[in-house]
């Protein structure tokens, strides 16, 4: 697909919820943070965003056959993916002022091997946007709306989930996202599971298969996405012994264009997400980069710690595909080769580091196992026991019935094997994160309070 930069020109001046569990209480003489009595104000909120654009044409699947999705939004740009069956479209981008929406630009777009991805930039931090894809006047792609990253510290309000199989068609846990217009969302590997794939057109096949569900297809439209992969985006449980360059690439080129994205620091999958003062989002890649022994590389190690040292953000969000909780009490041996835990000495380097250095705010988010979950990384007396882990989805794969019989202890806070998504509300003032994971029916099936 052709990749276009394009800067804007300034037209507009412009269930029942569980009981609460206990949370990271402040240590003796600490401020608790933001309360009624405390005589500081309340950590801002976010301005309102006008009604969804109301966008002139109509939505045409032919041309436009997966839409138009938005990733890695920062303060003044987002990544914009469009596939279409025609040589060209326009890109009309439209921006909340007040309560209405004005137009800002209209970028005019090469298409290449079936569509483009376009870095859109000169956006104004904080701000809602709403975007289509034309070929005229009449004939458009879905609407996307993305909300580009605050820099002051304000409540951030964000959503993840994983494994988006096919044991659960209508993904229905998705259903619920759009109307939360949520600042972004994450999707932490197995969006597909497009197994036996060797070539662009065999991986694209199955996510046009994904897009085509409207559950899918809506919660990407209702907000930008930070994305990272698992091993079903390429084939399962792969490993460089088997999968050579092409069949990656083929791979790598399917899911970028689907999921778009930045390039990290070494052109790779793995990257920071800033939203000021509130979060900073650190995006691994815990698959292509297994190799000699190695979980991650020393080229991303060193750059998850650094950043980590380096971040003055309240909070330090890891996206991370695979846990690293340490499961061997719930799961002993078994594929530990396939998580953190079988890479002991990557394990260690990063929980002693973060450790050691004293990063607070740190909490893991990760999929893959088919469960969700709020975990504490390491058992009492690990380095990592006050940690937090928070395990996301799945979203439509089969769920991992057998943690519904596993004891809730001190590690292992809250299990639960119902399809899910969770959304985080981020308070810099108070320094919690609230985590809810909803169901498939849009219910809250359990909050919790953090204090990292």
């Amino acid at each position: 697909m052709k990749l276009t930069r394009r800067s804007l020109l300034r037209l507009a001046a412009a269930g029942a919820v569980a009981p609460l569990l206990p949370a990271c209480a402040p240590k003796e003489g600490e401020d608790s943070g933001t309360t009624s009595d405390s005589g500081r104000l309340p950590t801002p909120t976010r301005s309102a965003e006008p009604s969804p654009w109301d966008a002139p044409g109509a939505e045409d699947a032919t041309v436009f056959p997966s839409g138009l999705r938005t990733g890695d939004a920062s303060t003044t740009a987002a990544v914009v993916s469009v596939r279409t069956t025609e040589p060209g479209f326009t890109l009309v981008v439209m921006e909340a002022t007040g309560e209405t929406w004005a137009e800002v630009d209209r970028v005019p777009v090469e298409a290449a091997d079936g569509g483009a991805i376009v870095v859109l930039d000169g956006l104004a931090a904080d701000t809602a946007y709403a975007l289509a894809a034309y070929v005229d006047d009449t004939r458009r792609s879905s609407v996307g709306r993305l909300r580009t990253a605050a820099v002051a510290a304000r409540i951030v309000r964000f959503g993840a989930t994983s494994c988006l199989g096919d044991e659960q068609p209508e993904q229905a846990p998705l259903a619920s996202v759009a109307a939360d217009q949520l600042d972004f969302f994450c999707f932490l590997g197995d969006f597909v599971y497009a197994d036996g794939s060797r070539t662009l057109e065999g991986y694209r096949a199955f996510y046009d298969a994904q897009l085509a569900r409207p559950n899918v297809r809506a919660a990407l439209d209702s907000t930008s996405i930070a994305a990272t992969w698992d091993d079903h985006e390429v084939t399962n449980n792969w490993s460089w012994e088997q999968v050579d360059q092409a069949w990656y690439d083929a791979a790598l080129g399917a899911f970028r264009e689907t999921l778009p994205q930045g390039a990290g620091p070494t052109g790779g999958l793995w990257r920071k997400l800033s939203w000021g003062e509130t979060l900073d989002v650190f995006v691994l890649d815990c698959r292509s980069e297994r190799r000699d022994g190695r979980y991650i590389s020393a080229e991303q190690m060193a750059w998850l710690q650094e950043g980590l040292a380096a971040s003055g953000a309240r909070f330090k969000f890891i996206l991370n595909s695979v846990p690293i909780t340490n499961l061997q009490p719930m799961f002993g041996p078994a594929e530990i080769d396939d998580r953190w835990d079988g890479y002991p000495d990557d394990r260690s380097a990063i929980l002693d580091f973060i450790a050691e250095q004293g990063v607070t705010g740190v909490v893991w988010i990760c999929g893959d196992v088919h469960f969700g979950a709020v975990t504490h990384v390491d058992p009492p007396g690990g380095v990592a026991a006050e940690a937090w882990e928070v395990f996301v989805g799945p979203s439509g794969s089969l769920p991992m019935y057998l943690v519904d019989a596993y004891p809730l202890d001190e590690q292992f806070v809250w299990l639960t094997s119902a399809w899910n998504w969770a959304r985080f509300t981020c308070d810099p003032g108070t320094g919690e994160v609230t985590v809810e994971h909803v169901g498939s029916d849009g219910s809250v099936l359990h909050q919790v309070v953090l204090r990292p």
